[in-house]
């Protein structure tokens, strides 16, 4: 039941590698959706974290290491000599402390010191480490980007063969209309401009469609310059003062200034509201929060709403192209507003707020001090 605990020690590690994950992602799997009972347990598959961390339902925590350095190596040192010393200086204790999120880094050198390996067997498995990182990182980020570049080329190819026909559609509507309204009976002229305002709103539709896939194929490097993100929030909020749904913005006072293009940050702040909008569609209390906030050297936005959130099963895949929830969308919302942050040297996350509700998270650059005196701004 709902109040019961359950405890399972180290979920999945029975078996092999693939069959573990497996395993382990099947009983989370039936323990949250069918049994709702409290579970606590432990893994090490890294795969699970990642499957299931931006689950509401899912808490992830880990156990913080502390590892002391009791003094540093002076400098000059021969590489062997400076390896002992710095394997004999760092003391590693089990004083642990239970933290939110998942564990950043694994602790398998630390063991490896406390069972006592030689210094040089743990720099060369410290080396290893950091370069199968290196690697799996450069992996992905060429994958990424040759995923994109596809994506880029399907949507130029999209918007060039849509957009032809759109035109004289819309206008062969317009002239039927013109040219039959006044030579039908009235129930006739009725249905006749309800078909052609059909046909042209749906045009209309298809040509916003294009427009998405034009920027999401075309869009430019960003132009740079330090920007007033709270004025910039506040002008698209202009746009809003319709919306159906309540907006309750919290901007920081005296946020610096940020490195961004105020055309591409702009058309992000719109995009998300309006996804923010359709989410929150019929519902009768709809609230959008939209916070800005300093985060060492970022900003941050963050941009939530009362709605129904994500699907659980897309948030992995929700910032691909063509990936919506919306049946007349056309998923590449997201996508571009991924892409303008990522070129602006920002982070983006997004999921499911525990209360509920879709959370998107975003940090910009602020503007470094020596930029702002002597006017460099590549945002690089």
């Amino acid at each position: 039941g709902q109040n019961s605990l359950c405890i399972l020690d180290e979920l999945g590690r029975g078996t092999a590698t693939f069959d573990g994950t497996a395993i382990a992602h099947a009983v989370v799997e039936h323990l949250v959706s069918r049994k709702h009972c409290r579970t606590l347990f432990a893994t090490h598959y890294h795969s699970l974290v990642s499957d299931w961390e931006l689950d509401p339902r899912v808490r992830l925590g880990h156990m913080d290491c502390l590892v002391q350095d009791a003094s540093s190596t002076e400098s000059g040192a021969s590489t062997a000599t400076a390896l002992a010393t710095k394997a004999a200086s760092e003391e590693v204790t089990f004083l642990y402390k239970l933290s939110e999120g998942s564990s950043p880094r694994s602790y398998g050198i630390n063991v490896a010191r406390l069972a006592g390996l030689p210094a040089a067997v743990i720099e060369l498995a410290l080396q290893q480490s950091r370069a199968f990182e290196e690697r799996m990182q450069a992996s992905q980020s060429a994958a990424a980007a040759q995923r994109s570049a596809a994506w880029g080329e399907v949507a130029r190819r999209l918007a060039h063969e849509i957009k032809n026909p759109l035109t004289p559609i819309q206008l062969s509507a317009e002239r039927l209309q013109f040219k039959l309204a006044g030579k039908l009976a009235n129930g006739d002229a009725d249905m006749l401009a309800r078909g052609t305002q059909t046909i042209i709103n749906q045009v209309q539709a298809m040509k916003r469609m294009v427009d998405d896939f034009r920027d999401y194929s075309r869009l430019p490097a960003p132009e740079v310059a330090p920007l007033d993100l709270n004025g910039l929030v506040r002008e698209v909020l202009g746009l809003y003062e319709s919306s159906s749904a309540m907006i309750e913005p919290g901007l920081a006072e005296e946020l610096p200034p940020v490195l961004g293009d105020a055309t591409q940050l702009r058309q992000v702040i719109h995009n998300l509201l309006r996804n923010a909008e359709d989410a929150l569609e019929g519902l009768g209390d709809a609230r959008i929060q939209i916070t800005t906030a300093p985060a060492g050297r970022f900003a941050r936005l963050l941009i939530s709403d009362n709605g129904p959130g994500f699907p659980v099963e897309l948030l992995s895949r929700i910032f691909e192209p063509y990936v919506t929830t919306k049946a007349r969308g056309t998923g590449l919302g997201l996508p571009i507003v991924k892409k303008i942050v990522e070129e602006h040297m920002g982070i983006i996350e997004i999921g499911n707020a525990p209360e509920g509700g879709a959370r998107i998270d975003i940090r910009l650059p602020l503007v470094k001090e020596e930029e702002a005196k002597n006017g460099n701004h590549t945002g690089r």
